[in-house]
Formats: structure tokens, C-alpha cells, sequence
């Protein structure tokens, strides 16, 4: 039996025929994506996530359920659902497409002759990303935890806004074999949380903030989180850290921003970063804590006395 199901009645012609390797635009630990014309619009194009079966739930009721919780997650900065497929063989999701590819592509693949990411740009992805986030721990009981925050999962719009990806997938496995999880996020070296690699302390939404202090690190630095030389390995949190206990901070923002940045944001989105990636995870903040303090560093001083 095949069924399939629409989210604000939107038709995809055809899935199964659609998903090849010319239409292919990524793939993940448990995911591969394809770009498919929507049939009965022009122009308009949808995401569609074909999951890896073997983890995956096999029953109908079950994937429904799951895939119905995260339908209802919507916020600007999250990737809206819009549907599913599913049958015993093979199962997909279709979601917004992002036309402005992910901050990793404008970190590290940029083209010579496009421009790098500018500060303010940088800024809005970090905090529309801690929104995202921050809708995903608070707003639902239990929260939806991400696991897997990464520049590739941030997808960006026209104008850069930040829209999280890939968020929910691990409700979708069947009753989690932690130590498969845990193994498949290696691939992410440097974004998880020490509490996610060990399986020894209980792990929550913390492990979300972990990976966003990384992710803040990789978007001041334009550094990957763990760089290898030809004799050495920069492990960036480290680093960093090192650079703002000796107030040589700035040496670490990337060049290509060729200085047009102010110190006043930089530095304490830094520190805030030291604060996201504590070893401990109760020394962490809350999302809604990082949206508060991101939005207290963007209204500077000067901005504040001229709206008193």
C-alpha cells in the first residue's frame, strides 16, 4: 500500500521518478536531497529528503505521527514541511526549498568572484538561527532536539535568513540505538557535544547549544572547527579561547571581511560562543538565553541612547 500525504495541498508529480542523480543536491548521515519541480506550478520547486529505510519507523502510524509533530514546527527560521510519501520500500519528505544554497557553501566554497559573507549577514544567520533553535527547545514538550547542528543544516533564503534543516530526523528512527546515532555524528568532527560522543551523561537540548557555539566560532573565523596542517591540527574552540585569554581576540576573525566589522559585536559573540561550547552542559545557556544576549549585543550603546 502507497500513501500520500499534503501539507498545504501542494502536489508533487511522480516522486519516485523524480528523485535522480541530476535532480540530487546533497546528502547526510540519514538523508539524501533532491531539488523537484513542484507539478502543478512553474517555477516553484520543493526539497524531498529520501531517508535512509534502515532505522527508519515502518509503520505508517508511527512515521505519520512523528512526521505530523514536525509539520507543526514552523517558524520563519525553520524549514517548513510540506509533505510526505510513504511506503514499506521507501519513504520521503518534502519540505521548503532554500534557493540561496547553506552557510557552509558561503563559508568555505565560495567562488573567487562572489563576495564573502559580510558581518551583518553573519550576525542575522546566528541570530535567526538561536530563534530557530530556540523555537525547537521551548515551544514543544518534549523539545525537539536537533542533534546535529552544522553550517550544512543552516539553509539560507534570498536574503539571508537563516532556515535550520534537517531538524526531527531522529524522532523518525525507531527507538533510538544511541551508540548507531552517536557513531553516524562523528562525521560532524567538531560540532558534538562531548556528552553526545560518550553516552555518559544524559543528553538534551544542551547538546543543540554546543554545536551552535561551534558554529559561531566558524562564522566570525570562517575556520572549519578542526583544521589540519601539514604538522599540526587547529582544534578552533581551543584556539580561540587561547587568543581572547591573551585580548588578541580579533586575530582570529576572518580575513576576508578585510576589517569591515565592529569590535563591539565581534568580541562578545566570541565569548558568548566559550560560554555555548563548556565542557559541562549545565554551565550552558538555554536558546532563549542566546537569543537574549545575541539581541543585547546588537543594540549597542549608541543605539540605545538615541532611542531614549
Amino acid at each position: 500500500m502507497t500513501i500520500l500525504v499534503f501539507i498545504d495541498y501542494y502536489w508533487i508529480s511522480n516522486p519516485e521518478n523524480s528523485l535522480n542523480k541530476a535532480s540530487e543536491i546533497g546528502e547526510g548521515v540519514f538523508r539524501t536531497i533532491f531539488k523537484v519541480p513542484l507539478g502543478s506550478q512553474q517555477g516553484r520547486n520543493v526539497a524531498i529528503k529520501k531517508l535512509i529505510t534502515s532505522n527508519i519507523l515502518q509503520y505508517l502510524e508511527d512515521f505519520d505521527r512523528e512526521v505530523r509533530i514536525l509539520g507543526n514546527a514552523r517558524h520563519p527560521n525553520l524549514i517548513a514541511s510540506k509533505g510526505y510519501y510513504w511506503n514499506p520500500q521507501l519513504q520521503l519528505l518534502a519540505s521548503e526549498f532554500a534557493p540561496n544554497s547553506n552557510l557552509q557553501s558561503k563559508l568555505h566554497e565560495n567562488l573567487p568572484s562572489s563576495p564573502p559573507l559580510s558581518w551583518p549577514n553573519r550576525f542575522k544567520i546566528l541570530l535567526g538561527t538561536a530563534k530557530g533553535l530556540a523555537h525547537l527547545h521551548h515551544s514543544f514538550r518534549p523539545p525537539i532536539i536537533h542533534y546535529n547542528i552544522k553550517p550544512s543544516n543552516i539553509l539560507l533564503d534570498e536574503n539571508f535568513n537563516a532556515k535550520i534543516s534537517d531538524f526531527g530526523l531522529a524522532r523518525l528512527l525507531t527507538k533510538l540505538d544511541k551508540h548507531v546515532m552517536s557513531n553516524r555524528f562523528q562525521s560532524a568532527l567538531g560540532y558534538v557535544a562531548p556528552e553526545l560522543a560518550c553516552q555518559i551523561l544524559r543528553v538534551n537540548e544542551k547538546c543543540d547549544v554546543y554545536g551552535f557555539g561551534v558554529m559561531i566560532l566558524e562564522i566570525v573565523t570562517g575556520k572549519r572547527p578542526v583544521e589540519y596542517g601539514e604538522d599540526n591540527v587547529l582544534i578552533l574552540n581551543d584556539h580561540v579561547r587561547v587568543l581572547l585569554e591573551h585580548g588578541n581576540a580579533l586575530e582570529c576573525v576572518d580575513p576576508s571581511l578585510m576589517s569591515e566589522y565592529p569590535e563591539d559585536e565581534v568580541l562578545p559573540v566570541l565569548k558568548l560562543a566559550m560560554v555555548c561550547t563548556s565542557q559541562i552542559p549545565s554551565s550552558r545557556p538555554t536558546m532563549a538565553e542566546v537569543v537574549q544576549i545575541l539581541q543585547v549585543i546588537k543594540t549597542s550603546v549608541p543605539q540605545r541612547m538615541e532611542v531614549f
